[in-house]
């Protein structure tokens, strides 16, 4: 091997390392603040709509911008593309799996804002060390970044997620409500409308006319509401309605998580010999039927029956989480590769930034729903949505400041019942998932049009 056959294989190398090393980060962004929710709560104060915003803000910038990156670069192909992917995906997994561990001992040493210091310092070295040896993209007829594009999905998804946040605040009905989510709605029509007249889009939409292109979106989405959901709730309920400290609650998330550290891999062997949309149906399958036995299970008394449901999650969204990234690039043209990438990925954190929203906005409506019926006497909507407001943000102490004897109690009871009608909610738009996942996904029987039958044979 010459030399420069050798810093080509070093510089692709640093590449990876520090793509695997943001991957790392991917998850402690989600998994850290999710834990440190309650002690930001207790230390800043703030509502449910504030508080979302700790993990809405990453997500929408992340989301946001991934979709104009994907466009700049693609750096291997063939095998070793998959071992690229197959990496990163472990790495993700295993930012899953101790993530939330390491966001217990951070908050309990060093205080809540040491999580948001070390996803600094691992950006930092990602940008220092990989940035610079990254190649910009094959595609000859590419023409960079899309400014009006970006402005345009950015605003248009941030207007959704305010929407959806506000809603249970203001009324799904309200003037403020409305005027958001019409908002949004008028700057995605102009983000397509921009699209549409470009030549060379970052957003392809003459691709969502290949039904296995559409379906391999869907997964991300379905992943989002089975799964990643549950990433943000779980601790807080678990700190706030179960009275467990950060760390035992970090501890508690390691069944959800561990498997996401082993089954993608597992789940790419299988690809070898069965179709990845019947995988990626099954898991979803799975993942349905432990979100509708964690709707059974106790709350409110540190039951370690939980575990069970929470592996069974984490099992079935392991197999569609471990095809989906090769899937999203398998189904287009080589040259069209990091645009289908960025596609993908900005689906993924779109999908999770709406799906964190709908689902907060949703327990919050449910728990509203409750107190408004369990409260003996009269209550005006400001204190129902005040006692909802710190039941959401995992404050249930402060939430009984608000009632007599027997007042926590009455909203663990509440909590319960809007958490299980929530999960239940998951289920069913999971085994949805999962049948248009089968349908979409199915082997192709012609080769027209983009690499359809990659999609069976991505893992060979």
């Amino acid at each position: 091997m010459d030399a420069n056959m050798k810093a080509a294989h070093t510089s692709k190398t640093i590449v990876l390392a520090a793509v695997c090393l943001a991957g790392l980060m991917m998850p402690l962004s989600f998994t850290g603040p999710a834990v440190a929710t309650p002690a930001i709560a207790r230390d800043l104060g703030g509502s449910p709509v504030a508080l979302a915003w700790v993990v809405n803000a990453f997500v929408l910038a992340f989301g946001s911008f991934v979709l104009a990156a994907g466009t700049l670069a693609q750096e291997f192909e063939g095998p070793a593309r998959t071992r690229a992917f197959s990496l990163l995906g472990t790495t993700f997994g295993v930012g899953l799996a101790f993530g939330p561990i390491w966001s217990g001992l951070l908050i309990e040493h060093f205080g809540w804002r040491s999580i948001f210091l070390t996803g600094a310092v691992i950006g930092a070295l990602v940008l220092l060390f990989g940035v610079p040896r990254m190649r910009e993209t094959r595609d000859p007829d590419a023409r960079g970044m899309d400014g009006w594009g970006t402005l345009t999905f950015t605003v248009a998804l941030s207007l959704l997620i305010f929407g959806i946040v506000t809603g249970p605040q203001y009324g799904w009905t309200g003037t403020a409500t409305l005027a958001l989510l019409g908002a949004a709605l008028a700057m995605l029509a102009a983000f397509v409308a921009i699209e549409l007249k470009r030549a060379r889009p970052m957003l392809d939409l003459s691709l969502l006319r290949y039904p296995r292109f559409v379906g391999v979106q869907l997964l991300p989405l379905a992943t989002a509401v089975c799964y990643v959901v549950l990433l943000i709730l779980l601790p807080i309920g678990f700190i706030g309605v179960e009275g467990y400290s950060e760390l035992k609650a970090g501890i508690m998330m390691i069944p959800l998580s561990l498997p996401m550290a082993i089954v993608p891999f597992l789940a790419g062997l299988l690809a070898r010999r069965y179709p990845a949309g019947a995988l990626s149906a099954g898991g979803l399958v799975i993942a349905a039927a432990g979100l509708a036995w964690l709707a059974t299970m106790p709350v409110g008394q540190q039951s370690m029956a939980i575990i069970w449901p929470m592996l069974l999650i984490g099992i079935g969204t392991g197999l569609p989480w471990g095809l989906m990234d090769d899937l999203s690039v398998s189904v287009v043209p080589k040259e069209r590769a990091g645009m289908a990438t960025g596609i993908f990925s900005t689906m993924r954190l779109a999908g999770e930034a709406v799906a964190l929203a709908a689902a907060a906005a949703l327990l919050l409506a449910l728990m509203q729903s409750g107190l408004a019926q369990a409260l003996p006497d009269a209550r005006a909507m400001a204190d129902i949505s005040a006692i909802a407001n710190d039941m959401a943000a995992g404050a249930l102490g402060q939430a009984a400041t608000h009632l007599g004897d027997g007042g926590k109690a009455m909203l663990v009871a509440v909590y319960a019942d809007a958490f299980r009608a929530l999960l239940l909610a998951l289920a069913a738009l999971t085994v949805a998932a999962a049948l248009a996942a089968w349908l979409l996904l199915r082997p192709a029987t012609s080769g027209k049009g983009v690499r359809a039958d990659a999609c069976t044979t991505h893992g060979a």
